[in-house]
């Protein structure tokens, strides 16, 4: 499949999006090809946008500068404040090295980093969230989640559409039992912990699908209007944090559309993935009320 411009954004356009603002959370793990959104795919989606813009990310220790602590993997929130002037250098770094801020300064777009956010103390309170978690779905498992949702985004909510732009990934790892990272587990990048690996991988990752269902939930439960891309239109991560994972270049993959767990099914079909054997997929839809 070719993927050009006014393909992809004759796609954005035919879903009407009419809200007055957009809130785009964009795949950006580290600045190592295909474990990033690419400028120019977010440069596609907010031009074909005339709302107001929010891109909202959290910090990861892997963007691109040497890491300043002792071990990446065990930055939660608390060990990660000691080295907060550390990440904000790198995410200069890494929008910078990606291309990505021309893009956001050029089209006026507003950035969100949850962790700052969370860090600053500028967060909603945490009833009013459980207020609208519950009316959707029936249960969570980290309930400080309820804590970490960013005023900025909960104010303009019901104004706003929440746009998962995910970069596909397949993965082998047993424990993990991932297998393809689309458009829900995409969400998981907002759980502020720098790392999100401890507690929320937790031992031999027994913890990992819950907790992606757990970000997924708590802001779809948020956003009533949404839009769900998964896309390797240039690049695919394939085997990804596993032996042999290598990057899979110019396939045009492409899937768009309202329900994320019709994408992300359609996604597991591009590579032979059973989406019923993806754990977070069925522990979303056993939820919902």
């Amino acid at each position: 499949m070719v993927v050009d411009k006014a393909v992809f954004q004759r796609s954005i356009e035919a879903l009407g999006i009419d809200t007055e603002y957009v809130v785009v959370k964009p795949n950006w793990v580290s600045i190592q090809g295909g474990q990033h959104t690419e400028a120019r795919l977010l440069e596609w989606l907010l031009e074909a946008l005339p709302q107001r813009k929010i891109l909202v990310e959290s910090y990861t220790p892997w963007r691109g500068l040497r890491y300043a602590g002792t071990d990446a993997l065990a930055t939660d929130l608390d060990s990660g404040k000691q080295h907060w002037e550390f990440y904000r250098k790198q995410d200069v770094h890494f929008l910078r090295q990606t291309n990505n801020r021309a893009v956001m300064d050029r089209l006026g777009v507003r950035y969100v980093n949850v962790t700052n956010e969370v860090w600053d103390e500028r967060c909603a309170p945490a009833a009013a969230v459980r207020e609208l978690y519950d009316a959707k779905y029936c249960s969570i498992h980290w309930e400080a989640l309820f804590r970490w949702v960013p005023r900025a985004l909960f104010d303009i909510r019901e104004r706003a559409t929440l746009i998962s732009l995910a970069k596909i990934k397949t993965e082998c790892c047993p424990d993990k039992r991932i297998k393809l990272s689309g458009t829900v587990k995409n969400l998981f990048g907002l759980i502020p912990h720098p790392s999100r690996y401890e507690p929320f991988h937790g031992n031999k990752h027994r913890m990992l699908h819950p907790s992606i269902a757990d970000a997924f939930c708590l802001y779809d439960s948020l956003f009533a209007r949404s839009v769900w891309v998964a896309e390797g239109i240039w690049t695919v991560v394939r085997n990804n944090c596993c032996e042999g994972e290598y990057v899979d270049e110019n396939r045009g993959l492409l899937v768009i559309g309202r329900d994320p767990i019709e994408v992300d099914r359609q996604a597991c079909e591009l590579f032979s993935i059973d989406p019923t054997d993806i754990a977070y997929l069925t522990i979303i839809q056993r939820r919902t009320r």
